[in-house]
């Protein structure tokens, strides 16, 4: 599973988690709305990589920082059972 497979699966569980809490804001809501966003810039550099090749630098350069990004907050933000660390 890519880290980006990790980071959607995490954002699902943390929408459901604030959905079954109604009438209260969580930080897993507000979590998975920030890093949906950075997960959105990421699969954007991505796709970009992807269908310019490596041989332009700048794009390669920004999916890397964006993948590395990822692979932090995959690591740091949920424990081991997925939920907040």
């Amino acid at each position: 599973m890519s880290v980006f497979d990790d980071i959607r699966a995490r954002i699902t569980a943390d929408k459901a988690r604030d959905a079954s809490l109604i009438d209260q804001d969580t930080l897993e809501g507000a979590r998975a709305d920030i890093i949906g966003e950075i997960l959105k810039i990421a699969e954007h550099w991505a796709d970009k990589a992807e269908s310019w090749g490596p041989e332009e630098q700048y794009t390669a350069a920004r999916y890397v920082v964006c993948h590395d990004i990822l692979e932090i907050l995959n690591e740091q933000l949920w424990d081991e059972e997925g939920s907040q660390a």
